[in-house]
């Protein structure tokens, strides 16, 4: 069995660790995070078997200090910095497996320490981000290529519940896992994790970035954009008990708008460059569809319905539906 290092140890991550468990194929788990709360979850729930805190100062902290202060909490913030990358380095000498299931922003940069120092032999190192050629692009600029043991993964899976408390060993049981390889990938790289995934249930693929990126922008990160933005505008735009007449559609509708907000600033950040054109496209089909009910255009409007309607069987069809 093999030791893995899980690089976030939130929902996604640690119900990567959960799944190799219950497959044999992991049997101790190193945490990294940068909450001491999220580590100590992940410890408590048999997720993780050691930890190692990459956290140093609290978000903003130095941005509302003065000078001074800022230049102490600096200074601080280097030395518990250097205490991380020595401890990883230790770690990593005897870990085979590295998962990093942290926000799409910070991807590269944990990629670039990971390489920093040396790894076992046959170690295999890959992400969980669901945007690919930022992640990509980011690892070559900062490596000048992409390491041969590396591979870009995207596990299309996920829940709006989040942490280790949320992790399930099924979560990627019949759901599509993208592998999403460059030139100087590995393909034995490639080989070791699409057997990590398949042991999980997972059913694996391959596309290029650029695709993955265009497709992911219409299936998922359009409809948690819209999702958002609509609680948003409920919430600000109507009365404090408007909730007390909302059913199971609003709840149904509204549902991954509970997701982690800071991954998905994020992913809508990095991708903006697919999903910022598709916000547009959206909102012409939103216009058409006003101007047929301003127009008493009823005929349109309801086959434009049906045939969404439709649509929606389709996905059924298309997809394993989880409850």
């Amino acid at each position: 069995m093999k030791r893995m290092l899980l690089v976030g140890t939130g929902l996604i991550g640690s119900s990567f660790a959960l799944a190799l468990k219950k497959a044999n194929l992991v049997d101790n788990v190193v945490g990294v995070d940068t909450s001491a709360e999220a580590l100590k979850e992940a410890l408590d729930a048999g997720i993780i078997e050691t930890s190692i805190f990459a956290g140093a100062l609290p978000a903003g902290a130095i941005k509302h200090a003065s000078a001074g202060a800022a230049h102490e909490e600096s200074l601080d913030s280097d030395l518990e910095n250097s205490r991380y990358l020595q401890e990883l380095a230790a770690t990593l000498v005897n870990i085979q497996i590295i998962v990093i299931a942290v926000p799409v922003s910070a991807i590269a940069d944990v990629v670039v320490d990971i390489f920093a120092t040396e790894l076992a032999a046959g170690c295999v190192v890959f992400d969980m981000g669901s945007v690919k050629q930022s992640v990509i692009t980011g690892v070559r600029d900062k490596l000048g290529q992409l390491p041969p043991a590396f591979v870009p993964v995207h596990p299309i899976a996920g829940s709006e519940r989040h942490g280790a408390t949320a992790a399930r060993a099924d979560l990627f049981f019949e759901h599509r896992v993208v592998m999403t390889p460059e030139p100087e990938t590995g393909s034995w790289a490639v080989e070791q994790v699409r057997h990590l995934w398949t042991a999980c249930g997972a059913t694996v693929c391959e596309l290029d970035a650029a695709s993955h990126d265009q497709i992911l922008a219409a299936t998922s990160h359009l409809p948690h954009f819209i999702a958002f933005g609509f609680m948003s505008w409920l919430e600000r735009s109507h009365s404090d008990n408007i909730f007390q007449y909302a059913a199971g559609g609003l709840r149904d509708f509204s549902r991954i708008s509970g997701s982690d907000a800071q991954v998905w600033t994020s992913i809508f950040e990095e991708n903006a460059s697919e999903l910022l054109p598709q916000i547009d496209e959206l909102l012409v089909v939103l216009q058409d569809l006003k101007l047929l009910i301003e127009n008493n255009n009823s005929s349109e409007l309801s086959n434009r319905l049906d045939s969404a309607r439709l649509a929606r069987l389709d996905l059924l069809k298309a997809i394993s539906v989880k409850s």
